[in-house]
């Protein structure tokens, strides 16, 4: 049978545009409006003319008409099509076959679902997929494989990442010689974390189809999810190859490059995408992270203020470059400035806890601590799994005196990561400001095991050994402290006093021997008298897939 005539379709349009503003009792008939529709100057075919049959074997043409409608931007006209086109074929069940009305529904349906996950209807395109995999679960139907797939990816918009695997399960048993089905299980893994799993889907595929530079992307992007950054830059290199002005392989290039601290060949490559797209907001802001972890930060404040200017209405991207540009601005003392610019990121996403977590930190510099506790608090109550924000709580805490929130602030943040450093050595400090020094030497002999090569910790044990008496303990801490840092000098100094102190005759079990230097020492803040800060690192957009 031949498709329908130009004027046809093009009636299917208008009778879909037509029935998108309908409601149900003035919908029209798809056959009998495409009948009505063929002028006198342009005879149907006989089947066109049979109206019982048109909508069963014009399928096709239902779908090309829907299609130009969703090109123009109407897919609301092309879901009235395909609604129309199902309402029909349940009318005519009866006058086909029943596997051709069960695969004739089943490609409407297909389409209809890949409509509505346009129009962001994704809980309706998913059911609209699972009817159709229902109907045709045990035959060869073309389209089963793209609706497992489709079925996937409306589950990964949704977050279902487990359900959406088993879906991409079944599209590899079914296509195991096609390439995008192993790159579709390959994502959801990825967005499982399960990297090892997506690269060998990825390399999969790639042995059947070498040329695909989607794919060198993927699996680059995988390779620097696990820190293999030399074996990403291979893979986005291969990628570039292929396609050299492709924006995603640049942008992860110049991803892995500073993740090697290669940051001057970063910097190149994000300039080559800006070239190709100046908008390219993702590549301006890393390059800015780059400028930033070079000390540049007045270079970085500018691009931060273009990304501002450029992402407009897009208030996520606009926030994330104002926290970026807080941080740059707080490197300069310029705390004020950065204050400003987080209240403005606040205000646009008020939910990102690590804004609070830059506001508190930047409140702290200035002095305004009660505050600052406030806005830790506010950043913890948005991501309360976070050891950094419950670190810096008790930081502040600390600061006015409150000792025990602050150890029960700092504890939490190591029960929530036993290996974050900052915390251990922040506890040594409260335990010593609580003249617990037995304790706080415990505290920093565990951030020694984490970080044994940190000279400022060495120095921060050897002022505790010095405050219960161990002299010579002290000595060896303050001189392996120099021995890693030579700059120290508060170690320095503290060594030259006790190496000129004769040696005190043995004290009283449970007697704490701490000269006036010593005592004025610890009851400051710790051995450098300034807190031990984590200064989060500005925000890097992390490779795409």
């Amino acid at each position: 049978m031949p498709p329908f005539s130009s004027l046809a379709k093009r009636s299917l349009i208008s009778i879909a545009l037509t029935a998108s503003c309908l409601s149900a009792d003035n919908t029209l008939s798809i056959k009998s409006a495409v009948a009505s529709s063929v002028t006198d100057s342009e005879t149907p075919s006989t089947e066109l003319a049979d109206t019982e049959t048109a909508d069963a074997n014009n399928i096709e043409s239902v779908i090309e008409a829907a299609n130009q409608l969703r090109e123009e931007n109407n897919p609301e006209a092309a879901l009235a099509l395909y609604d129309k086109a199902l309402s029909q074929s349940k009318s005519t069940a009866g006058k086909s076959t029943a596997s051709e009305s069960t695969a004739q529904t089943a490609t409407l349906l297909y389409h209809r679902g890949r409509t509505l996950r346009e129009m962001q209807r994704t809980l309706e395109a998913l059911a609209a997929y699972d009817q159709a995999i229902t109907l045709i679960a045990n035959s060869h139907h073309p389209k089963l494989a793209f609706l497992w797939a489709h079925k996937a990816f409306a589950l990964e918009a949704l977050g279902r990442l487990e359900e959406a695997l088993a879906a991409t399960q079944q599209l590899v048993l079914r296509s195991p010689h096609e390439a995008r089905a192993w790159r579709t299980r390959g994502n959801i893994l990825h967005g499982l974390s399960r990297y090892e799993e997506a690269i060998a889907d990825y390399d999969q595929a790639l042995s059947l189809d070498l040329d695909w530079s989607g794919l060198w992307n993927d699996k680059g992007a995988a390779l620097n999810a696990l820190r293999q950054h030399e074996a990403a830059l291979e893979a986005v290199n291969q990628g570039l190859k292929l396609e050299p002005e492709d924006l995603r392989l640049l942008y992860n290039k110049g991803w892995t490059l500073q993740s090697l601290n290669r940051y001057d060949e970063a910097i190149d490559v994000y300039e080559q995408a800006i070239a190709i797209s100046p908008n390219y907001t993702a590549a301006l802001n890393n390059k800015g992270w780059v400028l930033y972890k070079m000390g540049r930060y007045e270079e970085a404040i500018t691009l931060y203020n273009l990304v501002v200017a450029i992402a407009d209405e897009d208030h996520n991207r606009a926030s994330l470059a104002l926290e970026n540009k807080a941080w740059a601005l707080e490197r300069l003392k310029r705390y004020e400035e950065a204050l400003a610019a987080l209240e403005q990121a606040k205000k646009l996403t008020p939910s990102v806890s690590s804004i609070w977590y830059g506001r508190g930190d930047v409140l702290s510099r200035l002095g305004r601590v009660e505050e600052a506790v406030a806005s830790f608090e506010q950043a913890i109550t948005l991501r309360p799994e976070r050891p950094a924000a419950w670190d810096r709580k008790g930081n502040s805490l600390a600061m006015i005196g409150r000792y025990e929130e602050a150890l029960t602030s700092l504890e939490k943040a190591i029960e929530i990561d036993s290996e974050y450093v900052y915390a251990w050595v922040n506890k040594g400090w409260v335990l010593q400001l609580m003249n617990r020094d037995a304790e706080a030497i415990a505290a920093y002999d565990r951030a020694l095991e984490i970080r044994p090569g940190t000279g400022s910790y060495w120095g921060r044990k050897g002022n505790a050994l010095e405050a219960v008496g161990r002299r010579g303990d002290a000595i060896a801490a303050y001189t392996k402290a120099l021995e890693i840092n030579p700059e120290d000098t508060l170690s320095r100094q503290r060594l030259r006093n006790l190496q000129s102190i004769p040696t005190p005759p043995p004290i009283q079990t449970g007697t704490r021997l701490c000269s006036p230097a010593c005592r004025s020492a610890s009851s400051h803040v710790g051995h450098t008298q300034t807190i031990d800060i984590h200064t989060q690192d500005i925000h890097v957009d992390t490779p795409s897939r």
